[in-house]
């Protein structure tokens, strides 16, 4: 040591180095921990999101069930509902007893129907603002999940399930539809043009194709009917999609009708009908 210098002053030094490298070893140490919060974090908010897509999907399966089992709820109230006369009819009910205040008979029209129709449709509307008030609650992300999983699992199938009108003029009835397909390698098919009678400047194309599902097996017979230059109610299932795979309308059943939408009493043909063999 010189003289005249401070002997705390190394001291000092040394003390501050000796700050600063814990101050570094702090900084790492909490910046480690603060990565490993993030990752597991990270890592907690995908699994919630998986299992939130499981959630959907699971919800999406009981709509379906929910859709199937309510039909056939419906066909067994139908059914019920039509047995009460028919016991009455054939004297199936015992004889009643004689009680001031009897309440109603257990196989009667108004309690079947309170307990058939009136409490599952009071619940399953329960549990749809129930289900409206989840959505709203949730994030964007998972808002879009389950507006894209809805329309695709739920809005598609049903648009192929549940058949919808359309006003058209037919342009043409024969139009060939040349498709790749991955299977087959290609595909050809004919396509039906219209102009929507509600927006002229709209056109609309459609395929002619089975639907056993909603009882069209004919598609021929159906396509005999359509003259190009007359007008047409068409009921139809699918979407229109432009992208591989391209997809168009099926056309399930038809009726012509006149320039307003009026059904026409004596449809038009190709060939008219003759009473004298020339």
């Amino acid at each position: 040591m010189n003289v005249g210098e401070d002997p705390s002053a190394g001291s000092d030094d040394a003390l501050s180095k000796s700050r600063a490298i814990e101050v570094k070893a702090e900084a790492k140490v909490a910046g480690a921990i603060k990565e490993a919060k993030n990752f597991s974090t990270a890592v907690f908010d995908a699994l919630q999101f998986l299992l939130f897509f499981l959630f959907v999907s699971t919800a999406i399966l009981r709509f379906w069930l929910l859709g199937f089992t309510l039909v056939l709820h419906l066909v067994r109230v139908v059914v019920h509902v039509l047995t009460i006369p028919l016991r009455t009819a054939s004297g199936a009910n015992p004889p009643r007893l004689a009680h001031r205040n009897r309440s109603a008979p257990s196989g009667s029209l108004g309690i079947t129907l309170h307990y058939e129709l009136v409490k599952p449709l009071a619940h399953l509307w329960a549990e749809l603002i129930y289900t409206v008030r989840c959505f709203w609650h949730y994030t964007i992300a998972r808002k879009m999940l389950v507006v894209v999983m809805t329309f695709f699992l739920v809005i598609v199938p049903v648009s192929y399930l549940v058949p919808r009108p359309h006003t058209v003029q037919i342009l043409d009835n024969n139009v060939l539809n040349n498709q790749a397909t991955p299977l087959s390698g290609s595909s050809v098919g004919y396509l039906i043009h219209a102009i929507d009678t509600d927006d002229p400047s709209h056109t609309r194309e459609y395929v002619n194709e089975n639907a056993w599902w909603l009882g069209k097996v004919n598609p021929q017979g159906l396509k005999a009917r359509l003259i190009p230059g007359r007008y047409y109610r068409m009921w139809v299932v699918g979407l229109r999609w432009w992208y591989a795979p391209t997809l168009y309308p099926n056309i399930i059943s038809v009726t012509e009708t006149d320039a307003e939408g009026n059904v026409l009493a004596h449809p038009s043909t190709f060939i008219p009908a003759t009473t004298t063999g020339q």
